[in-house]
C-alpha cells in the first residue's frame, strides 16, 4: 500500500473518522514544505494541518464517511502571498459497507492554471490582431470601391460604366465578409443568413421593381466557402438583373436565393423567373466575366453546377 501511494504523481494521504492523518506520500511533504507547513503530520487532524481549510470542506469529508461515496473538491487559495489552485478527490474505503478510512489525492493545478491563463491572454491579444487584420482589409475595400466609384464618372461609354459597377459590387461581397468577421464572435465563420441578407440590401433598395426572396437554413460557413458562396450570389444576381426581366412586367419580378444542408451536401441555388437561358447555352464557354467567375468559383468549392431553365433561369451549386 505504501508502494502505491508513493507511486502517485500527487500528494496522498489517508484519514480516519476523526479527519486524523495515519498515512501519507513522500509528495505531500513536499507540497507542504512549498507552502512552508509543518512536516510531523502522521496522527495530526487535518484541520491543524492546513490552516486554511473552509468549513465548507471540512463538511465533505465528514459526508464521504457517512455516505460512502467518493467527492472532488476544486480549492482555490491565497496562502502566504502566493495563489494555489487544488483538485481534491476524497475516495472512502469501506469495511463490511462501513467507511473505515479515506484516501485523499490532492492535484496541484496551479502551474496548469497558470498556463491556461497565460493561453488564454495570448489567443485573446492574437484575436484582436485578427480582428484588426478584418477591419483594416474591410477599410481599403470600402477605399478601393470608393476609388472605383471616382473614376467611373471620368468614363462616359454605358458598358463601360457598367464595369466599373460590377467590380464594385464584387469588391462590397468581399469586403462584407471581412466586416463580418470583424463584428462575430468566430475568426472563420460566417452566419450565412444574415451575410447573404445584407449582400442583397443595396439591389433590393436599387431594383425595388424585382422581389427578392431568401430561403437560407441557419448555416455558419468558414471564410474559404463564404467568400465563394457570396461572390457567386452576388453575379447571378446581377446577371439576372441585367437579363432576366427585359421583357416582364415590373410586378412579377422575382429572385430567389435558397441555400440549405442535405445530409453531407450545402446546396446553394439562385433561381429567377425572367426570359430563362439561351438554347445551347454552356458556362464554360460563356463570353461574360460574372458567369466565367461562377464557374471559377464553383471549381474552388470543388462542387457541382446544374443549370436549367424552369420558366426562368435556374443555377444550383452543391458543395461539400
Amino acid at each position: 500500500y505504501r508502494i502505491t501511494i508513493d507511486s502517485f504523481d500527487a500528494a496522498v494521504y489517508v484519514i480516519n473518522k476523526d479527519l486524523n492523518i495515519i498515512l501519507n506520500n513522500e509528495k505531500l511533504l513536499q507540497w507542504l514544505k512549498e507552502l512552508d507547513l509543518p512536516l510531523l503530520i502522521k496522527g495530526k487532524n487535518i484541520k491543524e494541518m492546513y490552516p486554511f481549510i473552509s468549513e465548507e470542506n471540512l463538511s465533505t469529508y465528514d459526508e464521504v464517511f457517512k455516505t460512502g461515496e467518493s467527492r472532488t473538491l476544486k480549492n482555490h487559495m491565497v496562502y502566504n502571498d502566493k495563489e494555489y489552485y487544488t483538485q481534491i478527490k476524497i475516495n472512502p474505503v469501506l469495511d463490511k459497507n462501513e467507511v473505515i478510512f479515506a484516501v485523499v489525492i490532492i492535484h496541484n493545478q496551479t502551474e496548469e492554471k497558470k498556463l491556461n491563463h497565460e493561453l488564454r491572454a495570448s489567443l485573446a491579444e492574437k484575436e484582436t490582431l485578427l480582428k484588426e487584420v478584418h477591419h483594416r482589409v474591410k477599410n481599403n475595400m470600402q477605399v478601393i470601391s470608393s476609388l472605383l466609384d471616382m473614376q467611373k464618372y471620368n468614363v462616359h461609354d454605358k458598358r463601360d460604366q457598367a464595369l466599373f459597377i460590377e467590380s464594385q459590387h464584387r469588391i462590397r461581397t468581399m469586403g462584407l465578409i471581412h466586416e463580418k468577421l470583424y463584428k462575430s464572435k468566430s475568426l472563420s465563420e460566417i452566419e450565412m443568413n444574415i451575410y447573404i441578407e445584407e449582400l442583397i440590401s443595396d439591389y433590393i433598395h436599387s431594383y425595388p421593381h424585382i422581389e427578392m426572396l431568401i430561403d437560407v437554413d441557419d448555416i455558419h460557413l468558414h471564410i474559404d466557402k463564404a467568400m465563394p458562396c457570396g461572390l457567386i450570389i452576388n453575379e447571378l444576381i446581377y446577371n439576372a438583373i441585367k437579363h432576366a426581366f427585359k421583357n416582364s412586367t415590373p410586378e412579377n419580378n422575382k429572385i430567389k436565393i435558397i441555400l440549405k444542408r442535405i445530409e453531407n451536401k450545402y446546396i446553394l441555388s439562385i433561381i429567377d423567373n425572367g426570359v430563362g437561358m439561351p438554347e445551347n447555352f454552356n458556362i464554360t464557354s460563356a463570353d461574360t466575366l460574372g458567369l466565367q467567375l461562377v464557374y471559377s468559383l464553383t471549381k474552388q468549392l470543388k462542387g457541382s453546377l446544374d443549370i436549367k431553365n424552369d420558366n426562368g433561369a435556374y443555377f444550383s451549386i452543391s458543395f461539400e
